[in-house]
């Protein structure tokens, strides 16, 4: 369910600018979370 909430469209974001940051914050985590799991 979290996945799929990050493939939401960005526009969600601009409705909602208190949730921007906290997006940004959890794509970066799931991008970290994606690079260890390559390593």
């Amino acid at each position: 369910k979290l996945i799929k909430d990050m493939m939401m469209p960005a526009m969600n974001a601009y409705r909602d600018p208190a949730e921007a940051p906290l997006r940004k914050l959890s794509v970066d985590l799931i991008k970290t979370y994606k690079h260890i799991n390559e390593v």
